[in-house]
């Protein structure tokens, strides 16, 4: 491919002051203000050579495939053509000059619902922005592409309602600025075919992507209403958009009342609303203009359990399979023909055509995908796996069992060929010595045995037959090669490894491990605030946010809080941990007792030292710390060798979160409170944390919706409602700790979904 370097900086230029008109139709990110959708920071567009073409592409014919305009195996296309299914072939991408992916192939159909999965930092945010913003080389620029991001920002004090509303607003506008955008293109290309006197007419073999292209905008216009002759809007249209106008305030109240908002919320600020709440206007945003492809990135971070269930429900009815379509119906028809009523209005307008979305929670992974993706960072790639994620989790622990099987099989046949090379090299040399001839022969077959042992352990992944040698100049990407089974890709594909301080249970000398270390009797707990009295003046007051509260904690507890967003669950760990004295009741600790928390914004809370490395920020957080020291502390949570030395601004999101739990255990705690510490951790890294909590030897409290990492750690189960708190053990006919809390915990979540 030529290189298009000299180009560049023109290139920039030029994307930045010209956009194309399907670019600037596409639906902006939601969670982000509407300004910073479209202008992101250069480092996230990486300006690579594909890059460089694609951007080329789009102010130039609008063709892509083929040599220069994404290489060879590339079939030529128009970018601006009709959508159904998104098929991009030889994907690169690339942010802060690191190779992401390469040479790799994206297919988003209907009706499919895509988990995307990979490690921590591999790319999964950004090829969700960069294919939201049109700038993946490849995507049809007509494809309207919504996406919410992980942090919602950009909410405003304007309420709910009319921030929804705007959301109409700006899709029915981008409907219009799209047609007149293919009015100017349409006239362009007929003067191109019919030039004026003395034009330069175009050549036969250039007609025929031009009549295509024609077509192609005729059949939008009519789609979007107008007329491709006159370039109006036909007069039935003109006035179905009028009473959409009209009608625009209560149709944004319906969608919103659909998506569970009560009455008094919809006049709210939406800077007062909750999480949950939050990422429900951000959802209604997303989809009133039925795109076609939603992206969401960790939709479930800062959600409460029953907003998790919630979601779940809602993606699968926004985006149903066609099976699940036909179920829906039956079910919708009957329950009309019941009650008389019709169907829910809001759905109609939430409807998405394809949903791709990252998750680290197995269950809601689970509940909501069709087909998997997996962006391997090794081999810089993604697969497409047609089946949900539980199905894809047995089948990749049964593909890395056969490689296991492979590669000791393999091991075993090296080591006995190089043994044979050995001992035939030793036989020739002794005899040599001797004075009998050198047997050159046996030492040719010895070493022919151990060329063929190296091929031991290639494999074809769909069982087909390879060969081992291949024409080294055809494109590597293209070629069916043998794979081959190494330690390296064992070690990495098994979980890493966390380890928790020991604990000093000896300084509590307590007379059993399930002693109380932590007793509530009959505690009712709140805060100060001013009321009026009956004569009109101002007066202290506590207003009260859980009563009743009797519960322990133990040693060698196992504690999971559940409950929705403001039920109470913050004010319970500030009573637990001193931060909150209780109102009424008792409170007892143990006098040596040691509590370490991990709050549920601890990746903010490093916000003060992005300049530092890990290792830094433990030597000046505690007195006589060697560096050493600190940097074998870091290395038990993953952050071994160069992480422990970089700036805490340059790690990922999940490397933040362990630095913040490396940093709350060095003062070796008894017991250890985690409030939502499954935000930005990977699943090797939750199923890692898991295990270390596991092997703790202290008392583990956690307030988390990860209901698969909840079941791996958790025995016992408080549910924060009603301002009190009911404690769960399950019952004893099932005999395993684990298994009676995950038949709790079901029976909880199913009631929450009821609510």
């Amino acid at each position: 491919m030529p290189s298009r370097r000299n180009k560049r900086k023109k290139l920039r230029a030029k994307n930045s002051t010209k956009k194309s008109p399907a670019a600037s139709s596409r639906q902006a990110p939601v969670g982000t203000s509407a300004s910073e959708a479209v202008t992101k920071p250069a480092q996230e567009d990486e300006l690579d050579d594909w890059t460089a073409a694609w951007i080329e592409t789009k102010a130039g014919n609008g063709v892509w495939g083929g040599r220069g305009r994404g290489g060879r195996g590339i079939q030529k296309r128009s970018i601006h053509g009709p959508v159904t299914d998104i098929v991009v072939e030889g994907v690169t991408l690339a942010f802060e000059a690191n190779v992401l992916l390469e040479r790799t192939r994206l297919m988003i159909c209907r009706n499919r619902r895509y988990a995307l999965i990979g490690p921590n930092g591999s790319g999964k945010s950004t090829l969700l922005r960069r294919l939201a913003r049109g700038t993946l080389p490849g995507v049809p620029l007509s494809a309207k592409i919504s996406y919410v991001s992980q942090e919602l920002h950009g909410l405003s004090s304007e309420t709910a309602v009319s921030t929804l509303v705007k959301s109409l607003e700006a899709s029915e506008n981008k409907r219009e600025c799209e047609a007149k955008a293919l009015i100017e293109e349409q006239s362009h290309l007929e003067d191109m075919l019919t030039p004026a006197d003395g034009g330069e007419a175009v050549t036969e073999e250039e007609q025929g992507p031009l009549v295509a292209r024609l077509c192609e905008i005729s059949e939008r216009l009519e789609a979007l209403g107008v007329d491709d002759t006159t370039g109006e809007i036909r007069p039935e249209e003109h006035k179905k958009r009028a009473e959409e106008a009209k009608g625009r305030t209560q149709r944004a109240e319906n969608i919103l009342k659909y998506l569970g908002f009560p009455a008094k919320m919809l006049k709210n600020s939406t800077s007062t609303l909750s999480g949950g709440f939050k990422m429900r206007l951000a959802l209604a945003c997303a989809c009133v203009g039925s795109p076609d492809v939603l992206c969401l990135d960790e939709p479930t971070n800062h959600l409460d359990l029953p907003g998790v269930l919630w979601l779940e429900k809602f993606l699968r009815k926004a985006c149903p399979t066609v099976e699940e379509a036909a179920e829906l119906k039956t079910k919708t028809t009957k329950k009309a023909a019941g009650t008389g009523k019709q169907r829910d209005v809001g759905i109609r307008d939430l409807k998405v055509k394809s949903i791709l979305f990252v998750s680290h929670d197995k269950w809601f992974l689970d509940a909501v995908s069709t087909d998997t993706y997996v962006l391997d960072p090794r081999t810089k790639s993604l697969t497409l796996h047609p089946h949900p994620y539980g199905e894809y989790v047995e089948m990749s622990q049964q593909r890395l069992k056969n490689k296991s099987r492979i590669f000791d099989k393999a091991s075993k046949k090296e080591a006995k060929a190089q043994a044979a090379v050995a001992k035939a090299e030793a036989n020739a040399i002794a005899a040599a010595k001797g004075g009998k001839g050198f047997d050159q022969n046996r030492v040719k077959s010895a070493k022919q045995m151990a060329r063929k042992a190296e091929r031991a352990g290639r494999f074809r992944s769909d069982g087909r037959r390879y060969k081992q040698n291949v024409l080294r100049k055809l494109d590597m990407s293209l070629v069916r090669r043998a794979e081959k089974v190494s330690a390296e890709e064992l070690k990495e594909e098994r979980n890493i490894k966390f380890k928790f301080p020991p604990v000093d249970a000896a300084s509590l000398r307590l007379a059993s491990a399930s002693a109380p270390v932590i007793s509530l009797e009959n505690v009712a707990c709140g805060y100060a605030i001013k009321v009026k009295d009956m004569r009109g003046e101002i007066k202290d007051a506590i207003r009260a946010v859980l009563k009743g509260v009797s519960l322990q904690v133990a040693l060698r507890s196992r504690v999971a809080i559940v409950g929705a967003n403001g039920a109470g669950k913050s004010t319970l760990l500030k009573v637990l941990t001193g931060d909150l004295s209780a109102v009424r009741g008792s409170v007892t600790r143990h006098r040596n007792l040691k509590i370490a928390i991990v709050a549920q914004h601890h990746i903010d809370a490093l916000e003060r030292h992005l300049d530092i490395s890990p290792v830094d920020l433990i030597c000046k957080s505690n007195t006589n710390v060697s560096a050493l020291d600190a940097r074998s502390h870091l290395g038990a949570f993953g952050l071994a060798g160069k992480l422990a030395l970089k700036k805490i601004r340059d790690l990922s999101g999940g490397q933040k979160a362990r630095v913040s739990i490396s940093l709350v255990t060095w003062q070796k705690p008894h017991i250890l409170i985690l409030d939502e510490p499954t935000n930005h951790l990977d699943m090797r890294s939750l199923d890692a944390l898991a295990d270390a909590l596991n092997a703790f030897q202290g008392g583990v409290i956690v307030v988390s919706h990860n209901q698969d990492f909840l079941c791996q750690v958790c025995t016992e189960l408080w549910r924060v409602e009603g301002g009190t708190v009911l404690v769960r053990r399950g019952s004893n006919e099932e005999t395993d700790a684990k298994a009676r809390f995950e038949s709790v915990f079901q029976a909880y979540a199913k009631t929450a979904l009821e609510r």
